[in-house]
Parts: C-alpha cells; sequence; structure tokens
C-alpha cells in the first residue's frame, strides 16, 4: 500500500512540473532595519535573475552595481535614499530588464569626464526609471549606448548654486534609440534632455524650467516630442543637425535673455512643428540653415519677436500659425527668401493685418506685408525696440504703408487668414497683454528719460550761457 501510494506521489510531482514547465517564481529579498538584509549591496549579492529587492525607508550610503535583471523597489516613494560618496556614479546598471523605483538618488561625483550621474545605464537595454528623485547629482541619468529604456515620472534637481558650466544635464543619451520619456520634472541642470546621436526617442509631457536648454539636440533623428512644458529657460529647445523631428503641442513660455530663444533650429531638416505655443520669449521661433521644414498651426504669442526666419533656409512652408501682438511678428534678414508663407491658399493670421475680406472666405482680399521700415530699423539698429510702442514708431509704420519707399527684408503673405483658430485652446488661462504692456512702460520709461536729459542739457546752457 505504501509503496502504491509513493508512486502516486512520484506521478502526481512529475504531472505538476510538466504543467509548470520548470518555471520558476521570483523571490522577494527585503532590506532594512530588522530585516534580512542591512544593505541593498547585500541583497543584489544574494538575489537571482528576476528577484525582486523591496527597501524599506532609510538612508543608504552606498553605490550600487546591478549586473542581474532585478527590481529595485522603495516600499515608500522617496523615503529609501540611496547616496553616494560622491566619487563617480550612485547606481550602475549592467544588465538589461533592469526596474529602479522610487528611490531619492544623491551623492554622484563631479567629474565630467567620467559623466558621474545617479544613474548609469552602460550598454544595456530596457532599464525602467520610474518615480525617483536625484538631488546633488552632475548627471541626473546617463544613457549609454541602450535602447528600450522607459524613463518616467521621475524629479531632478540640479546644483542651483553653480554656474551652468559647472553643472551636467538632467538626461543625457549617447547612441541611443526607441527611448520613452514621460512625465519628468528637470530643473537647475545644465540643459534638461540632452541627445547625442540617438534616435527614435518619445518625449512627451515633461516639465523643464530654470536651466541652459531645456532641450538639446544634436546629430539625432526621427524623434517625436509632445505636450512637453519649456519654461524660464535661456532658451527652450536647440534643434541641432538633425533630421525628421516631430514636434506637436508643446508650450515653450518665458525663455528670455539677450538672444534668448523659445525654441530655434540649426540646420534641422524635414521636420514638422506643429499646433505648439511660443508665450512671452525674446524670440519665439528661430530658424538658420534649415530646409524642408513645416511649421503649421502654431500659436506665437507677445514675444520680442514673434519668429526669426533667415535667407539661409530655404523650402520650408509656414502656413495657418497665428501671429498675435508680438512686438516684432517675423524677422528676415534676406530680400529674397527661399520659405513659402502659404499652402493650398491658406496663409497665416495675423493680428495687425488691416485687410478686408469681401468675398467672405475667410482669407483677406489683400496680401500682408510684415516687416515695416521701423521694424527695419529695429534690425539695423536693436536699440531702436525703446521706442516700439512710441507716436514716433506708430507714424512712421503708418506712413510707410501708405508710402513704401524703401526696400527692406519682408514676409510676404498673400494669403492672409481673417479668423485665429489655434490660440484659444492654449491662451484661455494666459494673459497676453505682457508684451504691449512692456512697450508702453518702455516708452514711458524712454519719454522720461528724454525729458529729463534735456532738462540737464537747458541747466547746463543756462548756466555756462550766463
Amino acid at each position: 500500500m505504501g509503496q502504491k501510494i509513493g508512486l502516486i506521489s512520484v506521478f502526481f510531482s512529475i504531472l505538476i512540473l510538466c504543467f509548470m514547465g520548470g518555471q520558476s517564481y521570483a523571490a522577494e529579498l527585503e532590506v532594512g532595519k530588522d530585516k534580512m538584509y542591512e544593505t541593498i549591496s547585500q541583497a543584489i549579492e544574494q538575489a537571482e535573475n528576476g528577484d525582486i529587492i523591496k527597501v524599506y525607508p532609510g538612508n543608504y550610503k552606498e553605490k550600487l552595481e546591478v549586473t542581474k535583471s532585478l527590481t529595485l523597489e522603495s516600499i515608500e516613494k522617496d523615503k529609501a535614499i540611496i547616496e553616494g560618496d560622491k566619487q563617480k556614479h550612485v547606481i550602475t546598471i549592467k544588465s538589461p530588464n533592469v526596474v529602479i523605483n522610487g528611490f531619492t538618488i544623491k551623492g554622484s561625483g563631479d567629474n565630467f569626464l567620467d559623466n558621474d550621474a545617479g544613474i548609469l545605464i552602460d550598454q544595456n537595454n530596457d532599464a525602467k526609471i520610474i518615480n525617483n528623485v536625484f538631488e546633488d547629482v552632475l548627471f541626473g541619468i546617463y544613457i549609454d549606448s541602450s535602447e528600450g529604456n522607459l524613463i518616467k515620472d521621475n524629479e531632478i534637481y540640479g546644483f542651483k548654486d553653480k554656474k551652468f558650466s559647472e553643472r551636467g544635464n538632467g538626461f543625457h543619451f549617447f547612441n541611443s534609440k526607441n527611448n520613452t520619456i514621460d512625465g519628468n520634472i528637470i530643473t537647475d541642470v545644465r540643459d534638461g534632455m540632452y541627445f547625442d546621436h540617438s534616435d527614435e526617442t518619445v518625449v512627451t509631457n515633461n516639465k523643464i524650467s530654470g536651466i541652459r536648454y531645456g532641450l538639446h539636440y544634436m546629430w539625432s533623428n526621427d524623434n517625436s516630442f509632445k505636450n512637453n512644458y519649456f519654461s524660464n529657460n535661456v532658451s527652450g529647445a536647440a534643434i541641432m543637425f538633425s533630421k525628421r523631428i516631430n514636434l506637436e503641442q508643446n508650450i515653450f513660455e518665458n525663455n528670455r535673455g539677450y538672444r534668448s530663444f523659445g525654441m530655434f533650429f540649426q540646420t534641422v531638416e524635414d521636420s514638422v512643428v506643429e499646433n505648439n505655443l511660443f508665450f512671452n520669449n525674446t524670440i519665439g521661433l528661430n530658424s538658420d540653415l534649415s530646409r524642408g521644414n513645416i511649421f503649421r498651426k502654431n500659436t506665437i504669442v507677445q514675444n520680442d519677436i514673434g519668429m526669426e526666419i533667415l535667407g539661409s533656409n530655404w523650402d520650408d512652408v509656414i502656413f495657418e500659425n497665428s501671429f498675435v501682438d508680438n512686438l516684432q511678428q517675423v524677422m528676415v534678414n534676406e530680400i529674397k527668401m527661399n520659405d513659402q508663407w502659404y499652402y493650398e491658399n491658406r496663409g497665416n493670421y495675423w493680428s495687425d493685418y488691416s485687410g478686408i475680406d469681401i468675398e467672405k472666405d475667410g482669407i483677406g482680399d489683400t496680401v500682408h506685408h510684415s516687416g515695416s521700415a521701423f521694424e527695419f530699423f529695429m534690425y539695423k539698429y536693436p536699440h531702436f525696440r525703446l521706442f516700439v510702442e512710441s507716436p514716433t514708431a506708430k507714424m512712421l509704420q503708418t506712413v510707410d504703408k501708405m508710402f513704401p519707399v524703401m526696400e527692406r527684408a519682408e514676409v510676404i503673405d498673400p494669403f492672409p487668414l481673417l479668423e485665429d483658430l489655434n490660440s484659444e485652446a492654449f491662451l484661455a488661462d494666459i494673459e497676453t497683454e505682457t508684451s504691449k504692456k512692456a512697450g508702453m512702460i518702455t516708452f514711458l520709461v524712454s519719454l522720461v528719460v528724454v525729458s529729463l536729459s534735456i532738462s540737464l542739457l537747458v541747466r547746463i546752457s543756462i548756466r555756462f550761457g550766463r
């Protein structure tokens, strides 16, 4: 009888193993005070591929090298702190399919030659870096020769008290592709996201502020940027030497300074800029040495210069954009331009267009000339902007429209749109009088300065006349 039971047990054991197919289940290793492991490094050493390491709140002063496919998970978001010794990287990932979730990561080195970072993904793929906070690190996450990574819902706070040249980048991608970057917050670094020879990446829903370039882009193709917010940077985005970039529904706001931009293109080809907001920047959008790009349905409002398109561009198509109350709607530097400011008989909306629409087709009956004599003088002599809202400027613009005698670079839109179809969704909660108010304040200040100067000259002449 006992023999039969034994044979039956063996039979069922074999049957169970067959159904399981040799499948093994992930073990969970706990790290923390009064747990099986006191340090994360001990748990990594004992873990097998696929295991989950759960870390309880505490300050773990250690550097980690992950050489297995593991999940490292903080039990409470931000409460488990991994603090390096300010030498090299805090966490180095040297295996595929690693997950780092919910930690505070701080204390990297500050050596640019070694690209010291909070996390280095070192030539391995499919990492997931989620819900972490980075503090006191040179680079937040450095992705080296890697693909298929997900970087989501992290916060990166750089060296606020250091100069831009002494800070690293929030995310730095080198020779990487097919990554997904979503929902991150980055501030006080050098450049928010830096792409170097990195292709086929999707970047969505990130907020980047208080840095040099929100997005810095070199020799990287076929990438998509959607619903990102770039504000209060030296420049929102610098897209350079790249092809087939898609920028859609991003906001570039309050990026100001000498020659600051919401976004600038430098040697960019075959890309699409659509449905973005450029609001209250020094220059909303600049393009130089670029070709074959489409700028469509963007809202360009209350910038000092709405759009600067240089004569080095060619074969760009610019249509259905809304140019609203910029101090200078557009600036061009060549009398003969190689770009087209309309498509299929649809041009752009210009808030300063004064034509009529007798045919009621939504298109002005006369062409729109953007580029008055006063704007020409502003281009030649930038200090003329001090008088942008002055009666003299208004008079010069009016006379120039009636008697155009000066040959100058200008944009001619043969099909100006009569209705602004773009800005309502963007501007519902934004005060859009900034630039006009700034212009009036500038004029009043200039008037006071001129009056005081005249008064001083009169006093001097009276005194020396005596």
